[in-house]
Parts: C-alpha cells; sequence; structure tokens
C-alpha cells in the first residue's frame, strides 16, 4: 500500500509542479518536469514488454532531461519507421542502452555535436545503432533489443 501512494503522491507532485511552472511561464522547468513526468509515468508500468514505438517517445523525455541536467546542446536525431508501432521489446532496454552510451559520451573531453539513433528491423530482430558525432572523429555503437 505504500508503494502505491508514494507513487500517487510523486505522480501527483510533479503534475502540481509542472502546472504552475506553466502558469509561471518558466518554459525550462515546465519542459523538465513535464518530461520527467511522463518518464516516471513509463517506469511506473508494470510490464514486462513495450511497444519500441514508445519506448522511443520515452527516450525523447529522458534526453529532454538530461539536455537540462548536463546542459548540453548538441543534436539528438531518432529515425522512426511505421514498423516500429509492431514490435515490442523487453521494458526499459532501449533506455538502459543509451543511458550508459549518453553518459559516456557527456563525461569526454572532446564535444559532441550530434547523435542519431537509428534501428533496422531484420528477420524479427531490432538492432539499434547510435551513431556519434565529435569535431574530430565518429563512433558508432549498436546492440540488438
Amino acid at each position: 500500500m505504500y508503494k502505491e501512494r508514494l507513487k500517487e503522491l510523486t505522480h501527483s507532485v510533479l503534475l502540481d509542479a509542472s502546472q504552475l511552472a506553466f502558469i509561471e511561464e518558466a518554459p525550462k522547468t515546465f519542459n523538465l518536469l513535464d518530461s520527467y513526468l511522463k518518464f516516471f509515468r513509463y517506469l511506473s508500468k508494470e510490464k514486462e514488454k513495450e511497444c519500441l514505438d514508445y519506448e522511443i517517445e520515452v527516450i525523447e523525455h529522458y534526453i529532454n532531461i538530461q539536455r537540462t541536467h548536463y546542459d548540453f546542446n548538441f543534436e539528438v536525431a531518432i529515425d522512426k519507421d511505421k514498423m516500429l508501432k509492431t514490435i515490442f521489446i523487453t521494458k526499459s532496454s532501449l533506455i538502459a542502452f543509451f543511458d550508459k552510451l549518453l553518459i559516456n559520451i557527456l563525461s569526454q573531453e572532446e564535444k559532441c555535436k550530434r547523435m542519431a539513433l537509428e534501428f533496422e528491423i531484420q528477420n524479427g530482430q531490432v538492432k539499434v545503432i547510435l551513431e556519434v558525432s565529435y569535431l574530430n572523429k565518429a563512433e558508432i555503437f549498436s546492440a540488438l533489443l
């Protein structure tokens, strides 16, 4: 009961705070709280599988949170395909892949210019590819979901 009530309270506080930020015309604060609220809702769901398209939407909220926290301004592009709505993956697997790499990228001395997240669908498997462009080099990371 306590865990469920804490979830309810957290959801309520985040919603109220984002509404106040909107009313008080604090757009950065509103965007941060709105993204965190949507991210929190996703993580609070007790599901093992999730639609890949929805997980990508959650990644976009996660990027907004980290963009504010780390004050980064490089471009993040996500390739969306109609087929992604028909594919289900283990919940948070894409977030875990992206999070580990993002923290690594942000800790690099070299400044990142752009990140591109792409998906290849072959024989029922989804391969996620993250290309990171720095000033003098590019790196490619990939994993099967």
